[in-house]
């Protein structure tokens, strides 16, 4: 479906919080219930602290993530 300008600010519903070290993307509402009862989608991206971490691919911290 295509939307107009207009359509396109309206339906604008970014969330994302931004700290010295790192940023959320996301696009869940802010409140708890939204957490606990919907599924969604969300990304943090943060400075790496150490030289290791700086080298790094992306595939690399994702796996990280999931194999502890």
């Amino acid at each position: 479906k295509f939307f107009s300008p207009t359509q396109k600010h309206v339906m604008n519903h970014n969330r994302f919080m931004v700290s010295d070290r790192a940023i959320y993307l996301g696009n869940l509402d802010w409140v708890g219930k939204e957490f606990t009862y919907n599924a969604g989608a969300g990304l943090v991206i943060s400075h790496p602290e150490t030289i290791k971490e700086r080298n790094n691919s992306v595939v690399e911290q994702l796996r990280a993530v999931f194999e502890r």
